[in-house]
């Protein structure tokens, strides 16, 4: 068969270069023939038809590269506020790419233009280049489009659905609990909640779930030990059940020990949450180590303004060792702090969070008062360790007065509008072993002091 070989070779390697001119493809060139020169004379592997072959197949190839088009487009990633996307296309006359999104339908599409005609490529929207906001957990429509300039091609429409926006916040240590907390938003939440594990990483974590499952989210671990160190990370989940976290937060449970003060080391009890001393307070000194005063004479007590304490009757012999001493409420609302580092005198809200947690004005003192099997024994039982003893006072005149069988613990509360009074916790014989009373007597009275761990 004659051939007009040259022609048909340079045909070959025209439509090659143009071809990789486009697409950048390697050349095609000696896939389709080989060939080899003895003496003056090209002989070459292919016939004609090969060859022609050859030249319909390349020139098909050229002419699509020509066309535009996008040739695909993959989701590869979604966040609560992104969505990246791989898109390829072809085209040497397309003069500009993007994409359109809409949230519903295509009615009002949101544009966007790519910078440049890279393909295939990879593009995170939004960025630099790209704006738009997304919602978070709401499901988004997507496709890639070409144009020349006369036409418009677009790609497949794809979907996908952004993940909720996930936030671990600070939590709330106990003692013994962990109120957990977090935040969590989006068009549509399906679920939410904690995992925690003592481990770093999370191994082994438990799952706790959650309700409401938007806004601030919440959950309290309970159980726990004191001094113990758990690791949580907050999450939420989409309307595909996809998951998002937030960071993973370390947290450490309290410890109620028993704190030092004028060279004593007090006993401590750890009731409903909170860290009480199990005695009353015996100190001397400021938290500054500055002396409070000892009054002994009845006048001299009447009269202080300044912060003053005592031992019932005077008597550091019989008294100080089980009741600690007395102190008037100047000494307990003195700047310079009457208990530890660390620690305050409870104000009444505190002693009536309390007394409801106990059940009540009527049942609380016998949970609170000492056993009779206790080392000071009264007629209580002791139940949660507080070991109230029966101190007596002092009035504000100075006379000691009701030990034993009584006792008395100051609030850190002033009265509103009595301004000589300040709020009490009277355990009063009485009124029968198990009840106590809320009064509100002259701050120049003297009571004992127990500090709650601030």
């Amino acid at each position: 068969m004659d051939c007009d070989w040259p022609r048909m070779m340079s045909m070959i390697r025209d439509l090659e270069e143009r071809i990789a001119g486009v697409n950048s493809t390697d050349t095609l060139y000696g896939q389709y023939f080989t060939g080899s020169v003895v003496g003056n004379v090209l002989h070459m592997t292919h016939d004609c038809a090969v060859l022609r072959d050859t030249i319909l197949a390349l020139q098909v190839t050229y002419d699509n590269a020509l066309t535009p088009k996008i040739l695909s487009t993959t989701i590869a990633g979604v966040s609560d506020s992104t969505v990246i996307i791989d898109c390829s296309f072809q085209g040497s006359t397309v003069t500009s790419m993007g994409y359109k999104f809409a949230d519903n339908d295509w009615t009002n599409p949101l544009t966007l233009n790519a910078p440049d005609l890279v393909t295939p490529r990879k593009d995170t929207i939004p960025d630099d280049d790209f704006s738009l906001t997304f919602s978070a957990a709401k499901t988004y429509y997507v496709h890639a489009f070409v144009t020349d300039g006369s036409e418009t091609i677009s790609g497949d429409t794809l979907t996908f659905t952004t993940l909720a926006q996930v936030q671990s916040s600070s939590p709330t240590p106990g003692y013994t609990t962990v109120d957990l907390a977090g935040a969590v938003s989006g068009e549509s939440v399906q679920s939410s909640g904690f995992y925690w594990s003592d481990q770093s990483d999370l191994t082994g974590a438990t799952d706790v779930s959650v309700s409401p499952v938007a806004g601030e989210v919440t959950y309290k671990l309970t159980g726990l030990a004191q001094a113990d160190t758990i690791y949580f990370t907050t999450y939420a989940t989409n309307e595909n059940g996809d998951y998002n976290y937030g960071d993973t937060l370390k947290v450490g449970t309290r410890s109620c020990t028993s704190p030092t003060m004028d060279d004593y080391t007090y006993g401590t009890a750890l009731i409903f949450e909170k860290c009480w001393l199990s005695e009353n307070l015996r100190t001397s000194e400021y938290q500054d180590g500055s002396a409070i005063p000892k009054i002994e004479a009845d006048a001299a007590w009447a009269s202080d303004s300044n912060g003053g304490q005592a031992i019932y009757n005077n008597d550091n012999t019989t008294f100080y060792a089980d009741y600690g001493r007395l102190y008037n409420w100047y000494a307990v609302n003195n700047a310079k702090g009457l208990c530890p580092t660390g620690w305050s005198v409870p104000t009444k809200g505190e002693y009536e969070a309390l007394i409801d947690s106990l059940g009540g004005a009527s049942v609380a003192a016998g949970f609170l008062k000492a056993a009779p099997s206790d080392s000071v024994a009264w007629n209580g039982t002791n139940d949660y360790g507080f070991t109230m003893v029966d101190g007596g006072g002092r009035l504000a005149d100075g006379v000691f007065i009701l030990q034993p069988d009584n006792a008395f613990l100051w609030t850190s509360s002033a009265h509103p509008s009595e301004t000589s009074d300040a709020f009490s916790i009277n355990f009063l014989d009485s009124y029968g072993p198990t009840t106590l009373t809320i009064q509100d007597p002259d701050q120049n009275s003297g009571m004992s002091v127990r500090c709650i761990k601030d």
